[in-house]
């Protein structure tokens, strides 16, 4: 089995380093989209009153809620993609449903899984990457990750036979020349930086605090929730613009007007266009608020124009609380279910006046 959304953050066992080197930004989206991580072999696996607990020689990183995918157990039942129900000292626990009490039998793995993207070509440290979801528009990511240690410069095409061959792009050179500037660091050195990344399989976005206390770098790419079910040009990547540390954040999951893109306009004509997102109210509302004790979201629009909307951030909503009113969180800190946004999520926060505070969360769960 398969799970609709995955996620992964820089404190997981195993999981990519961040830091202002070439090559980092590939090494991280070959491990999140397509390869996985944290590869390890189990001594047990237990299963009693249908929860299940995997038991290995020693501590292996895991977090609680987080996607693990199993392996070589019988009975089979217990194999495929799970979600880690509790992690506490070389265990992890997950729901075994229908699964009678027994001890498993195999060579037993785990590790955390890749998200089912594909590499569709890949030279040093440049990369084109896929969606994997048919129903999807399957639009190409390019990131060359090999001249700036910086940043990878990224781009969207319609469509690529090689990997400096391609079609349709996006950003083109005229709006923002060499692509878009996925951030890894502010300055080039070994310095790690803090990462979060959700994903399913027709799109991801990653935040990562690439300025230390300033706002964070935005990556994403993949399709929006359009308003028109036959939009075929609703494939969006969004980055930072210009080649110095952002003084604002720039992205799609603040409201904003830079560094966004779609491919073509909502007619099917023309080429890149640049569009921004919309979400009604000020960050100001006290966290938890009080009538609730709850967290209060709201959905993210898409906007092609500022008099038209082309669709909504798929599996976001965006925060209204702020810094000043309570609703400080950590860069990728798992949250209980949301007020009118059930499930669980994960915070992709920015910073603002040398505190963090919450831009708003993604549903972990799916579908989205």
């Amino acid at each position: 089995m398969t799970l609709p959304v995955h996620w992964y953050r820089h404190d997981m066992g195993g999981a990519p380093q961040l830091r202002g080197v070439a090559g980092d930004a590939i090494a991280l989206l070959d491990a999140c989209l397509v390869n996985g991580f944290n590869l390890r072999t189990a001594t047990s696996l237990v299963v009693a009153g249908e929860v299940a607990t995997l038991t290995f020689s020693s501590a292996f990183g895991w977090l609680t809620h987080q996607v693990i995918d199993v392996a070589g157990a019988t009975p089979s039942a217990l194999n495929g993609e799970k979600r880690a129900l509790s992690v506490a000292g070389n265990t992890v626990t997950f729901a075994a449903p229908g699964v009678a009490n027994q001890t498993a039998t195999g060579s037993i793995t785990c590790r955390t899984p890749g998200n089912g993207w594909e590499k569709a070509f890949g030279a040093g440290n440049v990369a084109v990457y896929r969606p994997t979801d048919v129903s999807s528009t399957r639009f190409f990511l390019r990131v060359d990750d090999s001249a700036n240690a910086r940043a990878g410069r990224a781009r969207g095409f319609e469509t690529m036979s090689g990997i400096n061959t391609g079609t349709g792009p996006f950003p083109t050179d005229a709006q923002v020349s060499g692509g878009l500037f996925f951030w890894k660091s502010n300055t080039a050195d070994t310095v790690v930086r803090e990462w979060a990344l959700v994903a399913d399989p027709a799109g991801f976005f990653c935040s990562a605090r690439a300025f230390g206390t300033g706002f964070p770098s935005e990556w994403s790419f993949g399709d929006i929730g359009a308003f028109n079910s036959a939009d075929a040009y609703r494939c969006l990547i969004s980055g930072e613009n210009q080649s110095s540390s952002p003084g604002n954040p720039h992205g799609v999951l603040l409201p904003n007007t830079l560094g966004v893109y779609l491919p073509r306009a909502s007619s099917g004509l023309g080429g890149s266009v640049q569009v921004g997102s919309w979400s009604d109210g000020a960050l100001s509302v006290e966290y938890p608020n009080q009538p609730n004790s709850g967290l209060i979201v709201r959905p993210s629009v898409v906007m092609e124009s500022s008099t038209r909307m082309r669709g909504v951030v798929r599996g976001f909503r965006r925060s209204v609380h702020g810094s000043s009113t309570g609703g400080v969180f950590a860069c990728g800190q798992v949250l209980a279910a949301a007020d009118g946004y059930p499930g669980l999520a994960i915070c992709m926060d920015r910073s603002g006046a040398g505190s963090v505070q919450l831009g708003g969360v993604f549903d972990i769960v799916g579908p989205w």
